[in-house]
């Protein structure tokens, strides 16, 4: 009921709640977070920033798996927990996991256990542009892989968590097969992968599979330093690189299926100026009916324009 008030008011239920938290000195918050790489900047970047700026002394502390410890040092004026014991999709034992860094409950004014984006956020599409800080490490990661002099391409294969989502967001994987095969026919250019690991084998002279290999600010570094381009589905990786706060010439060219989802529901540039985004979506809503030849005509127009 209180919802629908709201909404007849024409209230966002965001501010609500985070005024009320003002008046009542909630100023320690705990939010547990247990989605997406992607939902930091699509999500967490406005809500950190809408609760801020109604009660700009408060201290917002997140606890999630480890996995994203870099991504989260990305999101300025937080702090964060991590925990290679909690997993994606199962429930997390809250007072335990605060317990190893020596906390309880009680350190905590306020701890929300879920938030509600599509509710709380809808405000920021089109309004705010989500920047993730680029770490002041980066410029030097990617020299410990020897990558070839000349200019690469990086594709992110897969949608870790497209498992997820009741919409398919990767591309067929006969699809990269075929593209990969075509990119080495027709021009001099390298791929390299990204990934959490090599499931898929790819056996091709001109890739370099670096899937399960690289730390998150190492593949960044790589993709910033090393690559002219970025093929990647609707992901976590897509999000970080178009909302990294940092100029540096980069195409990326997405794969969508759904194109109400991710940067593209966001409806906002990259903090990025140079970026320039080429998203392509699949016919019927379907992200199997992008072909190949399709990607082929961009890379040669981003080629002809380099």
């Amino acid at each position: 009921m209180f919802e629908k008030i709201l909404k007849i008011l024409g209230c966002n239920p965001l501010d609500q709640l985070a005024i009320q938290w003002k008046k009542e000195e909630r100023k320690n918050i705990l939010i547990l977070w247990n989605r997406g790489l992607g939902d930091i900047p699509l999500w967490l970047y406005g809500l950190t920033f809408q609760i801020k700026s109604i009660i700009n002394d408060c201290q917002i502390t997140f606890l999630t798996r480890e996995e994203l410890k870099e991504p989260f040092m990305m999101l300025e004026g937080v702090k964060t927990l991590t925990s290679n014991t909690i997993k994606r999709g199962q429930d997390v034992d809250v007072s335990f996991e605060l317990s190893k860094h020596n906390l309880n409950f009680s350190d905590f004014d306020l701890f929300l256990e879920k938030i509600e984006p599509k509710k709380w956020l809808k405000w920021q599409r089109g309004s705010i542009i989500p920047k993730l800080r680029a770490p002041s490490v980066l410029p030097n990661l990617f020299d410990k892989f020897n990558l070839p002099a000349e200019p690469l391409i990086a594709i992110h294969v897969s949608s870790e968590t497209s498992n997820f989502y009741t919409k398919e967001k990767n591309w067929p994987l006969e699809s990269f097969q075929t593209l990969f095969e075509k990119i080495f026919e027709e021009f001099s250019f390298k791929i390299i992968l990204f990934g959490n690991e090599q499931k898929e084998k790819f056996k091709f002279e001109n890739v370099i599979d670096l899937r399960g290999k690289t730390t998150f600010f190492e593949m960044v570094s790589i993709i910033k330093h090393k690559c002219f381009a970025l093929i990647a589905p609707d992901s976590g990786v897509l999000c970080s690189i178009y909302y990294l706060d940092l100029n540096f010439p980069i195409h990326v060219i997405s794969l969508w299926g759904d194109p109400n989802v991710g940067v593209l529901k966001q409806k906002v540039r990259s903090p990025n100026k140079q970026l320039v985004h080429i998203p392509l979506i699949g016919k019927n809503k379907e992200v199997k009916n992008i072909k190949v030849d399709k990607i082929i005509t961009v890379i040669k127009k981003i080629k002809k324009g380099r």
